[in-house]
């Protein structure tokens, strides 16, 4: 601690009694510094926990830090504390945390990456390889995998990946000329000029178009177009064998049937002795053809001419 203490004094020439001069004083400042020992201001610092905020979950017993933004995760009556830029999951049974961006999964720790679409609210699953449908009026929907978007107005819809997308609203498919026939693309329309009755005829599969004067139909590959009657000749026409149309040549050279295609029937090519069976059946073996379901009779002609 520091004092100022100012003193009066007459000036040398004066010593002793006063005179007119002592009135004239010339001022001087001691300065007495006071050092007071460690002992006389013993002052202790204390220092006082902080008590930080935070939210009780259901359970009663955990405990989120409202500071660090964390918030309560519960489920089957257990609780855990989700930290800033996640959010609770649960399934009922467990609980979970994910990412802000993230969908939650329908299992424990699976989360979903989803983003936006255009209009801001429609949301598609990346891991999925959704994609958004926007029509120019930002109205979405969500095409699923293998399909593409299609748009009229203010309508959208999907179609698969192969088939073009209809004039109307959800409608897949080519129309033809005759108006009526849809095919998956305009190139697999199969009409003869002017006809009212066209076929689909799948470039993919490479199958090919037959047309006679207002009819037409389709040959698989390896098949060529029979003009009369109406059908396909098997193996190139190497043989006599033939199949109407609508019907599958199936089997070798000497050895063809026909199966009903248009039906529902597909060839089981055994080398020796080729049969058919229905297209959302297995062929099984040549003891226990169709795996029991098999029945020549509607499923099969040989020549052209049903068996």
């Amino acid at each position: 601690f520091f004092f100022f203490l100012m003193i009066r004094r007459p000036p040398r020439s004066t010593q002793g009694v006063s005179s007119a001069a002592s009135d004239v004083y010339k001022r001087q400042f001691l300065i007495c510094l006071c050092l007071s020992s460690a002992q006389d201001f013993d002052v202790k610092q204390t220092t006082l926990p902080i008590v930080e905020s935070v939210i009780q979950c259901n359970d009663n017993i955990t405990n989120c830090s409202i500071k660090s933004k964390e918030t309560c995760c519960c489920a089957s009556g257990e609780c855990s504390c989700c930290s800033y830029g996640t959010s609770c999951c649960s399934n009922k049974l467990e609980k979970w945390c994910c990412k802000y961006g993230h969908k939650c999964g329908e299992t424990k720790g699976k989360c979903i990456l989803a983003l936006k679409c255009a209009d801001g609210l429609t949301e598609r699953n990346v891991e999925k390889n959704e994609t958004c449908c926007c029509t120019g009026q930002l109205l979405c929907s969500i095409c699923p995998e293998k399909k593409h978007c299609c748009t009229k107005g203010a309508h959208s819809w999907c179609c698969d990946e192969n088939i073009e997308c209809g004039k109307e609203k959800g409608i897949c498919g080519a129309t033809c000329e005759d108006g009526l026939t849809i095919c998956n693309t305009k190139n697999d329309c199969c009409c003869y000029p002017g006809s009212n009755k066209c076929s689909c005829c799948d470039k993919a599969t490479n199958r090919t178009c037959c047309m006679i004067p207002f009819n037409s139909w389709c040959c698989n590959p390896g098949e060529t177009c029979r003009g009369n009657p109406e059908g396909c000749n098997c193996h190139g026409g190497r043989d006599s064998s033939w199949c109407p149309k609508g019907y599958q040549c199936c089997g070798s050279i000497g050895k063809s049937i026909c199966c009903d295609e248009k039906n529902g029937y597909k060839c089981c090519n055994d080398p020796e002795t080729p049969y058919c069976c229905q297209s959302n059946s297995t062929c099984g073996s040549k003891e226990n053809k169709c795996n029991g379901n098999y029945n020549p009779r509607v499923s099969q002609a040989i020549f052209g001419h049903i068996q």
